[in-house]
C-alpha cells in the first residue's frame, strides 16, 4: 500500500516500433542508461457512484489486474499544462469488495461514497513495454510505451509515458526536452479518453459569478455573492471527503468564512433564518479548522525542519503526534459531514440561494456598499494603529481577522469599483500574508510545546535539541513579519485606500456622498485621536 505524488509526462505515439527506437535515441542523447524492455499486460476497470462522486472530487477509482495480482487505486486528475501531469495517488492490494478494503483506499471509498453503490463505467486492456532509465547510479524514470484498447468500443490509444522516480535530474529534463521536440504532448488523460469512448460526459455544475454593475441593487449583489460562495462550499465537499487534496479543506473553509462574513455584513437586508445559517456555518468552520490548521502546521514544520537542519529521524518523531492529531480531526470532520446537522445546514443554504434578501434590499448597491466598506476599514485602521513591535501576538491576530472581513467586503465590490478595488484587495492580501505567517509561527511554537505530552516518554536529547532549533527559526520568522508589518499596513491604508475611496465617492449620488462623508469623517476623527493617544503613550 502506498500514497504519493505521481509526476508524469505523456506523449502521443503513432508507430510503436519506430517510436521505441526514437525514445531510446533520445535517452542515450541525454546520457541515460536503459534496461532491456519488459513486456506486461494490464487490465484496468474504472468505477464511480451513480451520481459521480469520485468525478466531482476530481479523482477516479481504478482496479488494475496484472497477472494474478490486482490492486485498487484512487488517483486525482492533477495538473496538465504547463509541464508534467502531477497527481496524488493512493494504492493498496485488492482483497474482497471495494467498500470493504481495510486500508487507506477503503477508508477513502467509504468516506466519499458512503452507502452509494459503485458501478463500472468503462474498462481497457493495455500492452505495455516498460523500460527503466538511470543516470548510471540512480534510477530516475520509468518509460512506458502503451497500446491500449477500450473494451465495448474497440477504440485504440498509443502513448509514451515517462514517470519521474527522483526529485531533480538535469538528464531527465534533457530527455523530456528531446521527446517534446519529436512527439506531441497528450491533451487528455486515458481516463478522459475512456469517458469519451463511452460517450459519457459528466458535467460539474457551472460556477455562478458576481456579475454586478452600478445599476444593481444591494439585494442583487447579496444574492449573487451567496450563490457564489454556497456553490464553492458544496462543490468542494466531495474532495474534502476523499481527503487526498489538502487544498480542498482550505477551499471549503474559505467559502464558509466568506459566507459568514457576508451574512454578518449585510444582516439588516436578510431574514432571521440567515443568522441561524451563519451560526451553523461557524460550527462547520470549527470542524474544518481542526484539519486545516494541522495541515498548515505540518507543511510549515517540514519546511522549518529543513532550515533548522533537523535529521529525518528527529523530524519523523516530532511530526508523528501532529499527524495523529490530524487523523483524529479528519475523523471528527467526516462525522460532522455525515451528520443530520450538516444536512440541515445545506438545506438552509439552498433556501438562501433561492431567495435570501428582504424588501429593503432594493436600495442601490453603490449607496449601501460605501457604509459597509467604511465601517470595516475604520475598525481595521483603529486596531492597526495600536500594533507595534512590542504588541502581543493576540493584537496582530485580531487585526488579521479585521483585515479578512475588510477584504471580503472589498471583494464583492470589485465589479463596481474596478481597478482601485482590485489593487486594494491585492494590498490587503499582502498584509494578510504577513499577519498570517506571524500567527502561524506563534501557533506552531505553542503546538510544539504540547508535543512532548503526546510522546508519553522522554526521547533522545538530539530530538529535544532539534525542537529548540525549530523554535528559534519560528521566532525569527515572527520577528521578520513584525518588521514587515508597518510597510504592508501603509500600502493598504495610506496608498491603496485613498484611491479606492475616491472611486467610491465618484460612484455615489451627491446626497449619499454627503451623509456618508459625515459618517466616515467621524470614524476618521476617532481614529486620529486614538492613534495620537497611542503615540503619546
Amino acid at each position: 500500500m502506498g500514497i504519493g505524488k505521481e509526476i508524469e509526462w505523456q506523449f502521443e505515439a503513432v508507430d510503436l516500433g519506430s517510436d521505441i527506437k526514437a525514445v531510446c535515441r533520445a535517452a542515450e542523447a541525454a546520457g541515460l542508461r536503459l534496461r532491456p524492455p519488459k513486456r506486461i499486460r494490464l487490465h484496468d476497470r474504472f468505477f464511480d457512484t451513480p451520481d459521480w462522486k469520485f468525478y466531482r472530487a476530481l479523482a477516479y477509482l481504478r482496479i488494475r489486474t496484472k497477472g494474478k495480482t490486482a490492486e485498487a487505486t484512487i488517483k486525482t486528475f492533477g495538473t496538465i499544462d504547463p509541464g508534467p501531469r502531477v497527481r496524488t495517488e493512493l494504492t493498496e492490494p485488492l482483497s474482497g469488495e471495494l467498500h470493504e478494503l481495510p486500508g487507506q483506499v477503503g477508508e477513502c471509498i467509504r468516506a466519499l461514497a458512503g452507502e452509494s453503490p459503485l458501478r463500472e463505467i468503462f474498462s481497457h486492456s493495455t500492452t505495455r513495454q516498460v523500460i527503466r532509465a538511470s543516470d548510471g547510479e540512480t534510477e530516475i524514470a520509468e518509460i512506458a510505451i502503451d497500446h491500449t484498447v477500450f473494451e465495448k468500443t474497440g477504440n485504440e490509444l498509443k502513448r509514451i509515458e515517462i514517470e519521474s522516480l527522483c526529485d531533480n535530474s538535469e538528464k531527465l529534463d534533457q530527455f523530456i526536452s528531446e521527446l517534446a521536440s519529436q512527439f506531441k504532448p497528450c491533451g487528455r488523460s486515458k481516463f478522459a479518453e475512456g469517458l469519451a469512448s463511452m460517450g459519457l460526459s459528466p458535467e460539474l455544475s457551472p460556477s455562478p459569478t458576481l456579475n454586478i454593475d452600478s445599476d444593481s441593487t444591494i439585494g442583487e449583489l447579496i444574492q449573487a455573492a451567496i450563490n457564489v460562495y454556497s456553490h464553492r462550499m458544496k462543490e468542494s465537499e466531495p474532495a474534502v471527503r476523499l481527503g487526498l487534496d489538502p487544498e480542498a479543506v482550505h477551499n471549503i473553509r474559505v467559502a464558509t468564512r466568506r459566507l459568514r462574513a457576508l451574512l454578518r455584513l449585510f444582516r439588516r437586508f436578510l431574514p432571521a433564518s440567515a443568522m441561524r445559517v451563519r451560526r451553523e456555518l461557524a460550527w462547520l468552520a470549527d470542524a474544518l479548522g481542526g484539519v486545516r490548521d494541522l495541515d498548515v502546521q505540518l507543511q510549515a514544520l517540514i519546511g522549518v525542519c529543513t532550515q533548522a537542519h533537523v535529521s529525518d529521524e528527529d523530524r519523523a518523531i516530532i511530526i508523528a503526534p501532529l499527524e495523529a492529531r490530524r487523523s483524529k480531526a479528519r475523523k471528527e470532520l467526516l462525522d460532522s459531514l455525515n451528520s443530520d446537522r450538516y444536512s440541515m445546514l445545506v438545506a438552509g443554504l439552498n433556501v438562501l440561494q433561492e431567495r435570501a434578501v428582504s424588501k429593503r434590499s432594493r436600495q442601490s448597491a453603490v449607496s449601501v456598499l460605501p457604509k459597509v466598506l467604511y465601517r470595516a476599514c475604520s475598525r481595521a485602521l483603529q486596531d492597526g494603529s495600536r500594533v507595534t513591535n512590542d504588541s502581543v501576538g493576540e493584537q496582530y491576530h485580531k487585526l488579521r481577522l479585521r483585515c479578512k472581513r475588510l477584504r471580503y467586503a472589498a471583494d464583492v465590490s470589485r465589479n463596481l469599483y474596478g481597478k482601485p478595488a482590485r489593487k486594494f484587495c491585492k494590498a490587503l492580501v499582502e498584509l494578510q500574508d504577513v499577519l498570517g505567517q506571524h500567527q502561524d509561527a506563534l501557533v506552531l511554537i505553542k503546538t510544539l510545546h504540547t508535543v512532548p505530552e503526546d510522546w508519553g516518554f522522554t526521547h533522545h536529547p538530539t530530538t529535544l535539541d532539534a525542537m529548540r532549533r525549530i523554535e528559534a527559526v519560528l521566532e525569527k520568522t515572527a520577528m521578520r513579519c513584525r518588521n514587515q508589518f508597518p510597510k504592508a499596513f501603509t500600502r493598504v491604508f495610506d496608498d491603496a485606500w485613498p484611491v479606492l475611496e475616491k472611486r467610491i465617492l465618484d460612484a455615489m449620488a451627491e446626497d449619499v456622498v454627503r451623509s456618508t462623508r459625515e459618517e466616515w469623517m467621524r470614524e476618521r476623527i476617532q481614529f486620529t485621536f486614538d492613534r495620537d493617544l497611542s503615540e503619546r503613550d
